[in-house]
């Protein structure tokens, strides 16, 4: 049950490590059918936070949702949260990151969820929103300003973030969504636009959850230090390979994406998470997106670090930070050490896979 995995973090902890993922932000999502198991999820990853004893560190939490419009994959959850029992809910997460949430859900509540995620300090994610407006959009950046003017701290890093770019958005020529927006470096010159500043993006740079020449589009509009790669991994690579997914079978098809399955035991078309890990994409932005090694760093890395707001201790080399390293062979293909907080792990080489155009 992939639900299930941060109840039992040594073992994903290890895993992770091993693939080449030495510090994470833990997401967790919000069923409204499995209560009891995301209490005890967060409660154990609480537990866990900045332990260095079991390989991958866990830096903190990425709670995705419960206030998100379009869920795509993820399950049924309470998505009318009052704003009490919201407070009340991330009260229980005091090593929440980041938040995804979905801002025409917010909107006619004067986004009055969003407003306090940025009081608290928690870096504000907009997605899984397919219906969001042109105004939705600009509601939302537009608090950033207004909770800066009102805060003393005065270069406080409010800028929103968004989740998983491309996937579970809506981009319209005519009437912006989303993607229209994330797609910018800079918004116009025009006064409705007036204070708002973009918000950083990420991708699933897989090559299933994203077209390569969507990712390549992406990478040539934004500015790089304005990008974040993620891998969305729930599951080791094994084609045929059958999971559950809050109760929901899931299987992992050989180009590596894990795919919801209907009735009969079909994959679906609808993905629910992906196979690919970092490292893979280290070697595919390298490869196929002819990206330097320092700026795959960067996407990797560095920029992760800095949405989660952890690039005070990980995410670049530098003195006073943690020591995470990887070394790799210089076919970019096996991961042959790793250290962690300035110690070397006790594991053998990792074989990397390499993500393929084959199945496009």
């Amino acid at each position: 049950e992939v639900c299930d995995h941060w109840l039992y973090p040594e073992f994903s902890q290890r895993y992770l490590a091993q693939c080449g993922t030495l510090s994470v932000v833990a997401s967790v999502i919000f069923s409204s059918s499995r209560p009891e198991s995301t209490k005890a999820t967060i409660e154990m990853l609480e537990k866990c936070v900045g332990d260095a004893t079991n390989g991958c560190v866990i830096e903190g939490i990425h709670a995705e949702g419960p206030i998100i419009q379009d869920r795509g994959g993820l399950p049924g959850g309470e998505s009318e949260m009052s704003l009490s029992d919201f407070k009340l809910l991330c009260s229980t997460m005091p090593s929440m990151k980041v938040m995804t949430i979905s801002p025409s859900k917010d909107a006619p509540k004067g986004f009055e969820r969003i407003k306090h995620l940025l009081d608290i300090g928690v870096r504000v994610s907009l997605g899984h929103d397919r219906q969001a407006s042109e105004s939705d959009v600009l509601g939302a950046l537009k608090l950033v300003g207004q909770v800066a003017d009102a805060s003393d701290k005065k270069n406080a890093d409010n800028r929103m973030h968004s989740t998983h770019l491309f996937n579970v958005m809506h981009h319209h020529h005519r009437q912006p969504g989303l993607i229209n927006f994330l797609m910018c470096d800079k918004l116009p010159a025009a006064e409705k636009y007036a204070g708002c500043e973009v918000p950083t993006v990420e991708v699933i740079a897989d090559l299933i959850h994203v077209h390569p020449v969507v990712i390549q589009s992406m990478l040539s509009a934004r500015n790089a230090s304005d990008i974040a790669i993620i891998s969305d991994c729930i599951s080791s690579y094994d084609p045929g390979k059958r999971l559950k997914y809050n109760g929901r079978t899931i299987a992992v098809r050989a180009e590596g994406g894990c795919y919801l399955c209907d009735q009969h035991g079909k994959p679906s078309t609808t993905l629910a998470g992906s196979t690919v890990t970092l490292a893979d994409q280290f070697f595919s932005l390298i490869t196929y997106f002819r990206q330097d090694v320092s700026t795959a760093c960067l996407l990797l890395a560095t920029n992760p670090a800095r949405v989660a707001k952890i690039d005070d201790r990980v995410g670049s080399i530098a003195k006073g930070k943690k020591a995470n390293l990887l070394i790799l062979t210089s076919e970019l293909n096996t991961i042959t050490k790793r250290m962690v907080h300035g110690k070397w792990l006790d594991m053998g080489p990792h074989r990397m896979l390499r993500p393929s155009f084959g199945h496009l």
